[in-house]
């Protein structure tokens, strides 16, 4: 699997990760490890995540064990998410979170996740 992502601070309001290729458990795993740790160090708390350009490959199996993981990790996260809202998975992750009560919502358009992370 090919997973590139670049973390950036935004106007020190939010932290921006932004992903292409394809990622599995660990690649995704380690990506938002990475935006937290990057977010703490600037005392940021929320994100946005752009993953219109991201394959999950994992089987279904792995989608619990993986939200489980996320769940501890983005507790006291806002984040907001740029994916195909129409995708399964995608779907998927925003229906989990909403019931683990994480603040994650899922968009398709940049200036809507915006509008909702900075309210």
């Amino acid at each position: 699997m090919s997973t590139q992502f670049h973390v950036e601070q935004q106007f020190e309001q939010y932290l921006k990760l932004s992903a292409h290729g394809s990622a599995g458990k660990s690649e995704i795993l380690t990506m938002y490890q990475e935006a937290c740790s990057a977010a703490l160090n600037n005392s940021c708390f929320k994100l946005v995540v752009d993953v219109k350009n991201l394959t999950l490959d994992f089987p279904m199996t792995e989608f619990v064990p993986i939200m489980n993981q996320l769940t501890g990790m983005l507790a006291n996260f806002k984040v907001a998410r740029l994916c195909n809202v129409f995708e399964f998975r995608q779907d998927l992750i925003e229906n989990v979170s909403g019931k683990s009560n994480l603040n994650l919502k899922n968009f398709s358009e940049h200036e809507e996740a915006l509008a909702w992370l900075l309210s």
